[in-house]
């Protein structure tokens, strides 16, 4: 079977085109085994961001070049999501698509530059449960494969716990969107989860303001969209903070970005006497009225 990679966490603060496999580094705490994605393109450059970027996102990427290995590594071991190309060098995409339908349900995703009705609808009518056209952004890919997964992994409890991150007293539920600090739960808007989630996910190092608007919101680099993030992280203090004007866990690097920072959950007993006190003024206001 022709060799292929297997990608385990990695971080790093240079760009991605300058990482490497041997680069290991941690991600937060979670429940469970990580989801699993195979991941096959003959595009090499491509196959390696696409594993790497997927990898971000906290999952476990293996990668191959090969159709062939494909069908070898998904009898051999559990893959949540499978993603190839259809113009693979050994094995049509099609047919790829019709042999692994023979013998597995794991949810396949296609990405091919073929962007023709046909050929569409040809790749799903023999199985594939999605298609992505190229080219494409990551931030597209991200979204299609989290769609995906809800759908085929809702209902399961062993996967449930894959979206829990834990760092400190915070953990962060991102299929309920809910975050409980200390104890207390708040409900997170959409945006709110995702950049909650980059920032906890690479809470050891900072994560720079064009990086937040590439990986949260999809934004080219270049384009600095005013201060929408400045504004997403004010409100997300708000939710997780003592004293929002002065952050213990979502910190402002001056002239770097923003890092989470994990707080201990020693910390809960101050954090529900300042939330009791907040409360009991809230309630007091309402009488005074």
């Amino acid at each position: 079977m022709e060799q292929h990679s297997v990608i385990s966490a990695a971080e790093d603060d240079r760009p991605t085109s300058q990482l490497r496999y041997s680069d290991r580094l941690t991600v937060p705490w979670t429940v469970q085994r990580p989801v699993e994605i195979l991941v096959a393109d003959s595009e090499i450059n491509l196959n390696r961001l696409l594993s790497i970027s997927l990898q971000r996102q906290g999952y476990h990427v293996v990668s191959t070049t090969s159709g062939q290995a494909v069908l070898e590594l998904v009898r051999e071991r559990q893959f949540d999501l499978v993603l190839f190309e259809l113009l693979l060098p050994d094995v049509d995409g099609f047919e790829l698509c019709t042999r692994l339908r023979h013998f597995s349900s794991v949810p396949i995703m296609i990405i091919s530059a073929l962007n023709r009705a046909d050929d569409i609808v040809r790749a799903l009518e023999m199985g594939a449960d999605a298609y992505v056209t190229k080219p494409f952004h990551f931030s597209e890919i991200h979204a299609r494969i989290e769609a995906l997964l809800r759908r085929t992994l809702q209902g399961n409890p062993a996967h449930h716990a894959r979206h829990l991150l834990v760092q400190g007293d915070t953990s962060l539920d991102e299929e309920l969107s809910t975050v409980t600090v200390a104890g207390h739960t708040q409900t997170l808007t959409e945006t709110e989860c995702r950049l909650l989630a980059y920032l906890m996910r690479h809470a050891h190092r900072p994560v720079s303001k064009a990086e937040l608007l590439e990986e949260v919101w999809g934004y080219a680099p270049a384009d600095s969209r005013g201060n929408i993030v400045e504004l997403a992280i004010r409100r997300l203090r708000c939710k997780l903070e003592e004293d929002p004007s002065q952050p213990q866990r979502l910190i402002t690097l001056r002239n770097v970005g923003y890092q989470f920072h994990a707080r201990q959950p020693d910390t809960q007993t101050r954090w529900h006497a300042a939330m009791a006190g907040a409360l009991g003024r809230s309630w007091a206001g309402r009488r005074a009225i």
